[in-house]
């Protein structure tokens, strides 16, 4: 019983690991989106920073 409960805390361990690097690309693409939209419309003559 303890092993299939180690089992599965490491299953989720991983899981919860993957979803943290998911979370983080998503956060660097949504951060580099942004900065190409601020430096576009600074290029225009707007900023938001």
């Amino acid at each position: 019983v303890l092993e299939a409960l180690l089992q599965s805390l490491d299953l989720r361990g991983k899981t919860f690991r993957v979803c943290l690097q998911l979370l983080e690309s998503v956060l660097q693409t949504v951060k580099g989106f942004f900065r190409g939209v601020n430096s576009m419309f600074a290029s225009l003559g707007y900023s938001f920073a």
